[in-house]
């Protein structure tokens, strides 16, 4: 939020509502327009998720801090890691964009995380009144978030992570300098306190098989790990996700010059840490399409080439040898099946410096660990959340690549399935608001 934090909205107003006194579009104008109350506020319906904005921007306004982390963790319990990544699409339909700047609703909510913690901690604690018995698979956001809503509406929960640690994708290839390690602890602390069995390190094979374990329900949250894979004609390039695990780990050696090739926000993580990389004085984003239709966050596109990554437009790579990335110019024809104007091949080559070549072009989920559980995976767009009377997906197995509040989504659409609707109900602990 900046030197001065995060905009506070109004105090004294009901929650649910809030208003911001706002300063004239124009910088010769000094009179300030009045207070204006948000009455339906577009930034929650922009919202997969449809967080009471209002009411938590207000409540922190007050320095209310536990009550506003309360109403934020009625429908997201991973407040210190949307708090810090968030793709905060909801800024996008706030009202003050009309006259200044949106309201930094991402920073409300992780100051509210940070001040508010502690108490919220101390009344949170095992639910367990339901018979149901309900295995997750996967201990990222997805995973997480699904965990903690169903051990919240009573349920028993076993979470089953592969790795050493919970947290996926956020945890292993998102760089640290945009989360740290300690905000994913504060989320996952929280399911310990709900009761949630953590099992780390350990691999399910065979998802079904748990049913005959004594689940009643089992959660895919396996996330999409299976990267595109970059077809040269000489030389080879390295896998963005692995690129990023090692970055993390601080084993990563790259040379002077490094290309990324791709447009998404993998692409633009891997462009951000390779400039981190020591000995690393250039790199360059390869991207076959124009700035225009790269998928990535736009804010994050912003903060690559403020740090100094070049974005090279239009151009498809051929083949890597000896330091020098060999592109063929390309040109944007007709749209396709995504709906952007596909690249064309032209004749022209071009040469990039790069001592090391990253492939960012897209993952995807385990298809065959999916298939093999008895999950119909969709070829095209999400597949369903329920795949069957006791088989559910969230997150990117059931999206691809997606953001953590989409994972969120399946996780309250998943509690609302298996408990009956009765996660969306109030829950005992708001009675000290």
């Amino acid at each position: 939020g900046g030197p001065d934090g995060p905009r506070r909205a109004g105090a004294g107003r009901p929650a649910g509502r809030a208003r911001s006194r706002h300063r004239s579009a124009s910088p010769q104008d000094a009179e300030k327009v009045p207070l204006i109350d948000c009455y339906k506020a577009p930034c929650a319906d922009g919202c997969p998720i449809h967080q009471d904005i209002p009411a938590y921007v207000e409540l922190a306004g007050r320095g209310q801090y536990f009550e506003a982390l309360s109403v934020i963790c009625e429908k997201n319990p991973l407040p210190f890691i949307t708090g810090t990544i968030c793709a905060h699409r909801c800024t996008k339909g706030c009202t003050r964009n009309f006259y200044e700047e949106n309201i930094r609703i991402r920073e409300v909510k992780l100051l509210s995380a940070g001040r508010g913690y502690e108490r919220y901690m101390s009344v949170l604690s095992p639910r367990s009144t339901r018979p149901e018995r309900i295995a997750v698979v996967g201990g990222g956001p997805g995973g997480m978030a699904a965990a903690f809503m169903l051990a919240r509406g009573g349920a028993r929960v076993t979470l089953f992570e592969k790795r050493a640690a919970l947290g996926g994708i956020v945890r292993y290839a998102i760089p640290r300098f945009r989360i740290s390690e300690a905000s994913i602890e504060k989320d996952a602390a929280m399911l310990q306190k709900l009761g949630v069995e953590i099992r780390l390190n350990s691999e399910v094979l065979s998802p079904a098989a748990l049913l005959g374990d004594g689940f009643t329900h089992v959660v895919l949250a396996v996330g999409a790990w299976v990267s595109g894979e970059l077809k040269l004609e000489k030389g080879c390039a390295v896998d963005a996700l692995n690129f990023l695990q090692a970055f993390n780990r601080g084993e990563v050696q790259t040379g002077a010059s490094v290309a990324i090739v791709g447009g998404g926000n993998t692409a633009i993580d891997a462009a951000r840490a390779a400039l981190r990389v020591r000995g690393v004085n250039k790199v360059s984003m390869i991207y076959r399409r124009t700035k225009r239709e790269m998928p990535c966050d736009e804010h994050e596109l912003a903060f690559a080439t403020e740090e100094g990554v070049r974005l090279l437009e239009l151009l498809a790579p051929v083949a890597h040898e000896n330091g020098v990335l060999t592109c063929r110019r390309m040109a944007l024809g007709e749209p396709d099946a995504s709906g952007r104007r596909a690249p064309v091949p032209t004749d022209e080559l071009v040469t990039v410096a790069a001592d090391t070549v990253i492939a960012a072009i897209g993952e995807k989920p385990d298809c065959a660990l999916l298939s093999a559980a008895g999950a119909c995976v969709a070829d095209r767009g999400p597949s369903a959340v329920r795949q069957g009377e006791k088989l559910f997906l969230v997150g990117d197995a059931r999206r691809g690549p997606a953001t953590v509040v989409e994972a969120i989504a399946d996780a309250a659409e998943v509690a609302s399935l298996i408990l009956g609707g009765e996660e969306a109900e109030p829950l005992p602990l708001n009675a000290a608001l």
